[in-house]
């Protein structure tokens, strides 16, 4: 009776192995590459307050930051949100005065700048340079809706792929031998580069020319293009 129960399985694995042999697939890979102007810009700028004790130093810091800050209220200017990123108080260990107490102590403070309109980019940053801040740096561009277009590759990317699939089916014989298309056995995303920012630093009171091919037209500050790629991988079975 074992033998021939033995017999039994041995057949019915053969026969699974075989099955598997004989099924078709079609593996193919589709990528995509997207160019989006960026619509987000982001700098900091810094500001040192100095004083005899502690609270006058916190004190001219923050008058110095207001003083920034109320002119770009003033200016009316929509999409402009602002952050303190950075701040420190203490004794003043640098440049102390030599015959005076006015800068035994000294505050340093660092305020995030975004901007959700590029087209008041470089008039935010010549405002903001105007009341001669320590620094201007770290100007970043980005998207606001980084998931919509991450979707929107990884939609285009499958689309690809089945394009690819489909064409290749085409071109694969005659009519009559040609396979068709079953159903989908894998589909995944591989991964891919992150999302770079494009970044400069410009130095106080200085306009830096981001995108060298748009400078011959007028000078100021541009976003360089984000690129956002997707890629596929893509296996189907062949009827």
């Amino acid at each position: 009776m074992r033998p021939l129960l033995l017999c039994l399985m041995l057949a019915v694995w053969s026969s699974a192995l075989l099955g598997q042999a004989e099924q078709r697939q079609l593996l193919v890979f589709g990528s995509v590459r997207l160019e989006i102007p960026a619509d987000r810009a982001v700098f900091s700028f810094e500001v040192e307050g100095t004083g005899s004790t502690l609270r006058a130093a916190m004190t001219d810091a923050r008058e110095k930051t207001a003083r920034i800050n109320d002119k770009l209220v003033a200016l009316s200017l929509p999409h402009i949100h602002l952050s303190t990123a950075f701040f420190e108080s203490g004794e003043n260990r640098e440049n102390r005065a030599l015959l005076s107490s006015r800068r035994d102590y000294k505050t340093w403070t660092r305020v995030t700048v975004t901007i959700d309109s590029l087209a008041i980019l470089e008039q935010v940053v010549m405002t903001v340079s105007d009341y001669a801040p320590e620094r201007i740096s770290d100007i970043a561009f980005s998207l606001k809706n980084i998931e919509t277009a991450r979707k929107e590759a990884l939609s285009k990317a499958v689309e690809m792929a089945f394009s690819k699939a489909q064409l290749m089916i085409r071109h694969s014989g005659a009519p009559e031998t040609r396979a068709t298309l079953g159903k989908t056995l894998l589909l995944e995303e591989l991964p891919g580069p992150a999302v770079p920012f494009n970044s400069v630093s410009p130095s106080l009171n200085q306009v830096t020319v981001v995108n060298e091919a748009l400078a011959a037209g007028g000078g100021g500050l541009f976003a360089k293009i984000i690129v956002v790629e997707s890629k596929v991988k893509l296996v189907v079975e062949l009827l």
